[in-house]
C-alpha cells in the first residue's frame, strides 16, 4: 500500500507549465546558439511550442544529452549542434519542419512537415517509445528507443547574416509518468522479497539499498525471491567510490560447498565507474563472458556520471536484450544462442573489495 501511495503522490506532483517559456537568440545570426531549458530531466511529456526564425534554422532538442568529450568519429553526424545528441524538432529556412534523431553515430530524419505559415505552432508528444510531432492536421511519428530520457534545449543554427533573432516559445508543457505499468521491486523499508548471498554487507539507509564490502571482501549479491522470463527492469544507482557492480537478470545463485562462496549463473548488466564506461553492457557469468565487448566510441559510454546518480534499464524479450544508461541506448543484442531463460534479479558487489553502491527506484514491468 505504501508503495502505491508513493507512486500516486509522485504522479500528482508531476509539473504542468504555469506560464510559457520564451527564448530569443542573442548572438549574431551567423553563429550557433543553444540554451538548456530549466525543466529537469524528462521521460514522457506533451508540449506545444512555437518557432519564429526567418532566415535560419531553429527549434528544440528533447530527451537530449550534452557531451563535449564524446567524439563522433568519421561517420558520425549530429544535426547541426556539436555535442548535443537526442531528438530534434527544427523549423528550416524553407519553412518545413524536420524531425530527426542523432546519437553521434547516425542521424536519421523521422519526417518533414510543410506549411505556408512561417510562424509555426507544433505539438510534441513523447510517450514511451512513441514519438509524434504535429503541425496543423499533419503528424509525423517514429518508434523512439534511442533515447528514453534527457533534457530540453532551445537551439538556433547559423543562418543569414541579416536574419532577425530567432524566437522559440514553449506554450504548454505537461510532464507525464512513464507509460508502462511499472511495479516496485523494493519497498524502501525492508528486504521483503529479497535474499542476501555471501558475506558482503547490505543495509537500508534513508529508503535506499546500500551495499558495502564485508570483512572477507568477497563476492556478494542481493537477489529477488521471484524470477522473471521476459521483462523490463530499471534502477537508479550511485557508486560510492571504486569497485565493480552489476544488475543481474535470469540469475540463479548457489553456495560453493567447501567455503560457502556464492556462485551466480546469470547475465550481468555491468555497472562500473570508468569513464568512458562499460556500464550497460552485458556479461554472462561462468559461461560466455562479454556477450558483446564493450566499445568506448559510443555515446552511451560517455553519459555515466561516476560520482552522481545514474540509471540503468534492461529489457529482455525472447532472444533480444536492450539496455539503456541514463536514458541512452547502449546496446540491442539478438542472442543467437541464449543460455539462460528465467531467473531472479540480483544486485552485485564484485569480489576483491569495493567502496560501495547505493540503489533506489527499482522497478519492473513483466512483458
Amino acid at each position: 500500500m505504501r508503495s502505491t501511495i508513493l507512486l500516486l503522490a509522485a504522479a500528482l506532483a508531476l509539473p504542468v507549465l504555469s506560464k510559457e517559456i520564451r527564448w530569443t537568440s542573442s548572438k549574431p545570426a551567423t553563429e550557433l546558439e543553444y540554451q538548456l531549458i530549466d525543466l529537469g530531466v524528462q521521460d514522457d511529456f506533451e508540449a506545444e511550442i512555437t518557432i519564429d526564425a526567418p532566415g535560419r534554422t531553429a527549434g528544440i532538442f528533447f530527451r537530449a544529452h550534452e557531451n563535449k568529450d564524446f567524439e563522433t568519429g568519421p561517420d558520425g553526424d549530429s544535426p547541426g549542434v556539436e555535442g548535443i545528441y537526442g531528438y530534434s524538432v527544427l523549423l528550416l529556412p524553407d519553412n518545413s519542419v524536420e524531425f530527426t534523431k542523432s546519437n553521434g553515430a547516425k542521424k536519421i530524419r523521422n519526417g518533414v512537415l510543410n506549411s505556408s505559415d512561417r510562424a509555426t505552432t507544433l505539438r510534441i508528444s513523447a510517450i514511451g517509445e512513441t514519438l509524434r510531432v504535429t503541425r496543423g492536421a499533419a503528424t509525423v511519428g517514429t518508434g523512439g528507443d534511442w533515447f528514453l530520457s534527457g533534457s530540453l534545449y532551445f537551439v538556433a543554427l547559423p543562418g543569414e547574416a541579416d536574419a532577425p533573432p530567432a524566437t522559440v516559445t514553449i506554450k504548454e508543457f505537461k510532464d507525464l509518468p512513464r507509460a508502462e505499468n511499472w511495479q516496485p521491486l523494493f519497498n524502501g523499508e525492508n528486504f521483503d522479497g529479497w535474499r542476501q548471498w555471501g558475506s558482503e554487507e547490505w543495509a537500508i539507509e534513508d529508503g535506499m539499498i546500500i551495499g558495502r564490502s564485508g570483512p572477507k571482501k568477497s563476492e556478494g549479491y542481493l537477489a529477488t525471491d521471484r524470477t522473471w522470463k521476459d521483462f523490463r527492469v530499471r534502477g537508479t544507482f550511485k557508486m560510492l567510490g571504486e569497485g565493480n557492480f552489476g544488475l543481474f537478470y535470469h540469475s540463479t545463485i548457489t553456495l560453493r560447498e567447501n567455503d560457502g562462496y556464492p556462485m551466480i549463473s546469470g547475465v550481468q548488466g555491468e555497472v562500473e565507474p570508468g569513464y568512458p564506461s562499460s556500464t550497460g553492457w552485458l556479461y554472462e557469468s561462468y559461461k560466455r563472458g562479454w556477450l558483446i565487448e564493450p566499445p568506448k566510441d559510443t555515446l552511451a559510454a560517455y553519459v555515466l556520471k561516476p560520482t552522481d546518480w545514474n540509471t540503468i534499464e534492461i529489457e529482455s524479450k525472447g532472444n533480444v536484450v536492450t539496455t539503456w544508461v541514463n536514458g541512452v541506448r547502449a546496446l540491442r543484442f539478438d542472442d543467437p544462442e541464449p543460455q539462460l531463460f528465467e531467473g531472479s534479479f540480483a544486485l552485485q558487489l564484485h569480489a576483491g573489495g569495493v567502496d560501495g553502491i547505493a540503489w533506489k527506484d527499482l522497478y519492473v514491468v513483466e512483458e
